[in-house]
């Protein structure tokens, strides 16, 4: 029995992984074709393993707010054109989220950089 519980959480986190990869292919192509000029990444993706929602964390080297706030209000029609593209009983929701990371990285490296200096 522990055998056949251990396959199963192995073939679910792998679902999972693969669902992330679909997602994340998907969802480049259609944030690259909205804004071409832009550079923009998706840094991370964590999906429910019940498929009901992915929290997809995305940054955008131009820093423009306003970019940020059309991508994400663009989250529906993104999810409606990759459910007729990708072929899996049930796309879970999208919930795009500006990823703070670099700023993080920033505020962290300038406290480094205040306790080296005392």
């Amino acid at each position: 029995m522990v055998k056949t519980l251990s396959a199963n959480i192995f073939d679910m986190s792998y679902r999972i992984e693969r669902v992330n990869e679909l997602i994340k292919e998907q969802l480049m192509e259609l944030i690259h074709a909205d804004f071409p000029d832009e550079i923009i990444s998706i840094n991370f993706i964590s999906t429910v393993s019940d498929l009901s929602e992915s929290k997809i964390f995305f940054s955008i080297a131009s820093e423009h707010s306003s970019t940020y706030r059309e991508v994400i209000s663009s989250s529906w029609r993104y999810w409606k054109v990759m459910s007729k593209k990708i072929k899996i009983r049930r796309l879970p929701k999208l919930l795009l989220i500006k990823d703070d990371m670099k700023a993080d990285i920033e505020k962290i490296e300038a406290l480094i950089e205040k306790k080296g200096a005392r």
